[in-house]
């Protein structure tokens, strides 16, 4: 999966050794396929084998998509809005955790 200039590179298989020849598998295809457009990692950001990992805002666990604790704190400690610009933002950044928050349009209709 790549979104921006992440790469993330995930296990699929019926078994967890299938899975994890899968993933080395597709991690040497995806060095083959940067090489020859001399693209290259950054070794600081690089992980193996975890098992939860943030990524564009989010989470990903082995139970699935989770929100960051950074912006639920962020959402959680933002003041008050008290003018229409301020009211939009705190809306933006709500709205970035609306799929953990079910029926949040009708939360946030009066606002």
């Amino acid at each position: 999966m790549n979104i921006a200039d992440d790469i993330i590179v995930m296990r699929r298989g019926p078994s967890k050794a299938a899975a994890k020849v899968d993933h080395y598998l597709t991690v040497i295809e995806l060095l083959d396929r940067l090489s020859p457009h001399n693209l290259k990692l950054n070794p600081d950001k690089v992980k193996c084998n975890t098992s939860t990992t943030p990524f564009m805002g989010h989470v990903l666990t082995q139970e699935g998509l989770q929100p960051s604790t950074e912006i639920v704190n962020a959402v959680l400690n933002m003041p008050q809005p008290c003018d229409k610009a301020a009211t939009r933002r705190f809306l933006g950044t709500v709205m970035y955790l609306s799929k953990f928050c079910p029926h949040l349009s009708e939360i946030v209709r009066p606002l």
